[in-house]
């Protein structure tokens, strides 16, 4: 049985930000030290015959023409016309960052 250490637990706490008092401390490290063995269960496993796997479902990612389809839009007049979200930004810290790429 790999038993994790309260060093261990308050090491996990302070990666994830969490502050855990003395009694979690302990019901976590028996717990996370019970995790820790049943996932080591996987070691036992024989994988040597199985084939690496990307993905299971056998469904590809299917493209098409970036067209506009004028017989989908949700008014009769056309599609809707906005200002446009995105625009140069003028401020100092923009301008250094464009000069640093160039």
């Amino acid at each position: 049985m790999a038993k994790l250490t309260k060093k261990d637990v308050l090491h996990v706490a302070k990666l994830a930000k969490l502050t855990l008092t003395e009694k979690e401390i302990d019901k976590f490290t028996d717990q996370l030290s019970k995790v820790i063995d049943y996932v080591s269960e996987l070691q036992k496993v024989d994988v040597g015959a199985v084939e690496p796997t990307g993905q299971t479902t056998g469904l590809i990612n299917v493209f098409r023409k970036d067209e506009i389809d004028t017989g989908n839009y949700l008014t009769d007049e056309g599609p809707f016309e906005v200002e446009a979200i995105l625009k140069e930004r003028s401020d100092p810290t923009t301008q250094k960052l464009r000069g640093a790429s160039k």
